[in-house]
Parts: structure tokens; sequence; C-alpha cells
């Protein structure tokens, strides 16, 4: 074996011991970012509100409605967009 590994040259070697290594998970920086940014928007609101999603004060009704208010906010945001 001593004799083996004197006729490889280093990339070679270094390509066997890579073989043998599991493979790296590939890494998506889009889901990363959302994620950071889904945190500091909870901040935020924690901070502005001093509660949190897990809040159990409203009814179903009452979060349809609030997701609603944000879906005509963001329709509002995409329209002035596109008429830039």
């Amino acid at each position: 074996m001593g004799n083996l590994m004197q006729k490889l040259t280093p990339e070679e070697v270094q390509e066997m011991m890579s073989e043998n290594q599991p493979p790296q998970p590939i890494k998506d920086t889009i889901v990363d970012e959302v994620r950071k940014d889904l945190l500091r928007r909870s901040e935020v609101g924690i901070k502005k509100y001093n509660t949190t999603l897990d809040r159990t004060d409203l009814s179903h009704k009452e979060w349809l409605q609030h997701a609603y208010e944000e879906a005509l906010d963001m329709a509002l945001y995409l329209k002035r967009a596109i008429k830039e």
C-alpha cells in the first residue's frame, strides 16, 4: 500500500478521500433569506403589538379578515409598482 501512495499525486489522494465523504447539502439562499425576513417580521410584530400569532383572542373569521386586509395591501403595492 505504501508503494501505491507514492505513485499518487496529492490531487489524486484528495479525490480518493473526497469520494468517501457524504455529499454536501444544497443550500437554498432564497429560502434562507425568507426565513430571516420571517424572523425579523415576528420581532417587529412582538415589539409593536406585544403579542405573537399564538394569541387566542381572535376568531377564525377575524384571522381571515386580517389576512384579507394584508392581501389587499399587497395588491395595492403591486399595482403601484406595475404603474411605475
